[in-house]
């Protein structure tokens, strides 16, 4: 009997926010540590095998799964997969391969994507989710659980990549301040917070506050008291070889108390009640600094942290980023789900090489300066209804801006080394406006009320393009594009295929759940492997008998067609048809 599992929920060992500077207390990585493991009362089971320059490990959780057997859902505790993880290797070593590069793309009618270097993934990883139907438990009023069917992106992989290598020139040091004085504690009695001083006897390793002294505090190198109802630092020691330290998901409201700590290179404050930054003064080594959902409105004090690379505000009280000051060394910055309404005053940070821009107020990019070193803008949730102010970024790879409201492509420059834009869930109704981009591989253009293909500019290295939940009426526009592999026009409203142009290169076309009418006129595509039809009307395929190069061709809800036997020849030339009735 055959059976259909599923995971009734997809639980993650990885943190919603994986920026923290170390592992978790275990030092156990579930996903790349083969074996069986019990983490915080849950049994997982992990595999791993050599897969060209690195390995991949497969993860299973002992979950409740639900078996759908003869029209029924049978829930069952049983192992469940949760995710594949590649291990660390170059970046380089990945290539153009999608799972370790930002897109979205579909394979056998399927849709993926891969994100990188977010506050999901963290720097140096990516998140690949497929799109696909599952099971979703429901609570009735009543008590009892029922399930039903629901579409989401679940995630299937994560790819790991090994940390660059340290950059040619060297970063002056900023000269550490001398070792604090003696008015600032070397043992625990001056302080008064009881989370604060049970984390630095748990963290130390001694048996009392008593036993803490000054070896006690040589041995802590890394203080994590998040979670740990902190309120205060007031009568902190000082702690000469610290180098991390974490406050993150407390009550603490303010950073006084903090001594000079000159090995610091990361603090974590997200989710406190922290305002003011000017402690970090006391950090001259920082270099991560994570505090989102804080009530900060002012960076100006990270001016004394010159070495600082990695700044993660999300969730802040900032509404632009003029006190922000022209940090050097900055590579990341995160400033989404904020208040931030203005670019104008923004510093120019020469080697940023990701911002994150999402679910602002921002209404144009007027004032943002032009970033050399940026290969990564998402820029999405934002109410900038076209691209004016953009500037022209010389190495920008990726570009995403969905659901702005954006209502056309005007002020989008011909950025020269994007390979990748999204536009989704946007206001879009033409082409007009989109330049020609050498490097542009992928496009996503769905949920948008275009109506044509007309007008799209030729874009001599697009392999993907995605115009699905558009109101695209006819694919005759689009010019005939020498790389493009992958064309989704499902969930459109596309009803007839003739008048294509020759697509030399195109290997997958999905029309599904659109309503085609008729194949007349069918223009024969010299390399198509998959063609996919769903919720149409066709009744006569014989147009299709000449397209050899199939290989999978798929037609639901087809009761009408009367001439199927005219695909005889792609059948003998190894074709797998399938003609499905409602």
């Amino acid at each position: 009997m055959k059976k259909l599992r599923l995971a009734l929920a997809l639980l993650v060992a990885v943190a919603a926010a994986p920026l923290a500077p170390a592992a978790p207390a275990a030092a156990l990585d579930v996903y790349l540590e083969p074996g069986v493991h019990e983490i915080n009362g849950r049994l997982w089971s992990t595999e791993c095998e050599p897969y060209s320059q690195t390995k991949r490990c497969r993860t299973e959780i002992m979950a409740t799964v639900v078996s759908y057997i003869n029209g029924r859902f049978v829930p069952e505790t049983d192992w469940a997969f949760n995710n594949l993880t590649y291990a660390p290797m170059p970046r380089a070593g990945w290539g153009d391969n999608p799972l370790a590069n930002t897109g979205t793309w579909t394979n056998a009618g399927r849709t993926w994507r891969t994100e990188c270097d977010t506050p999901l993934t963290g720097q140096n990883g990516c998140r690949t989710f497929l799109k696909a139907s599952v099971v979703e438990s429901v609570r009735a009023a009543s008590g009892g659980t029922s399930y039903r069917w629901v579409t989401k992106e679940i995630l299937n992989n994560m790819v790991r990549f090994s940390p660059p290598a340290a950059a040619p020139t060297p970063t002056p040091t900023p000269t550490p301040p001398a070792e604090p004085g003696p008015e600032w504690p070397r043992d625990l009695s001056q302080v008064k917070d009881a989370g604060l001083k049970s984390c630095i006897v748990l963290r130390s390793g001694v048996r009392t506050a008593a036993d803490f002294d000054a070896e006690a505090a040589a041995r802590l190198t890394r203080l994590n008291c998040s979670y740990s109802g902190v309120r205060s630092l007031e009568g902190m020691p000082y702690l000469p070889n610290l180098t991390g330290l974490d406050f993150s998901f407390t009550e603490l409201g303010s950073l006084k108390g903090l001594p000079p700590q000159a090995k610091v290179s990361f603090l974590g404050l997200q989710s406190s009640n922290v305002a003011s930054l000017a402690e970090v003064a006391h950090l001259p080594a920082l270099t991560r600094l994570t505090m989102w959902d804080t009530p900060v409105s002012d960076l100006s004090p990270l001016r004394h942290t010159p070495s600082l690379t990695h700044l993660d505000a999300r969730e802040t009280l900032l509404t632009s980023l003029a006190t922000l000051p022209s940090l050097g060394q900055l590579d990341f910055l995160s400033v989404g789900d904020g208040q931030v309404s203005t670019l104008r005053g923004m510093p120019s940070l020469p080697k940023l090489a990701s911002l994150h821009l999402n679910n602002n107020p921002i209404t144009s990019f007027e004032g943002m300066p032009s970033l050399g070193s940026l290969t990564l803008l998402q820029a999405s949730g934002l109410q900038t209804p076209s691209f004016a102010g953009l500037p022209a970024l010389p190495i920008l790879k990726d570009l995403v801006a969905s659901g702005n409201g954006l209502t056309s492509f005007a002020g989008l420059p011909p950025l020269p080394s994007l390979t990748y834009l999204n536009i989704t869930h946007n206001e879009l109704t033409s082409w007009a406006g989109l330049p020609t981009m050498p490097l542009l591989a992928r496009i996503d253009a769905s949920f948008n009320p275009l109506t044509t293909t007309a007008g799209f500019a030729p874009q001599p290295s697009l392999d993907t393009l995605q115009i699905d939940y558009t109101s695209v009426a006819d694919l005759s526009g689009l010019p005939s594009l020498p790389k493009l592999q992958s064309l989704d026009a499902s969930n459109s409203r596309v009803t007839q295929l003739g008048g294509m142009q020759v697509q030399p290169s195109l290997r997958m076309l999905s029309v599904g759940d659109s309503p085609v009418a008729s194949l007349a006129g069918w223009t024969v595509q010299p390399v198509l492997r998959e063609l996919y039809f769903r919720g149409h009307s066709i009744t006569q395929v014989s147009p299709l008998a000449g397209q050899v190069s199939l290989r999978k061709l798929l037609f639901w809800s087809a009761d009408g067609i009367t001439d199927a036997h005219t695909l005889q020849p792609l059948v003998d030339a190894g074709c797998s048809v399938d003609i499905l009735p409602r």
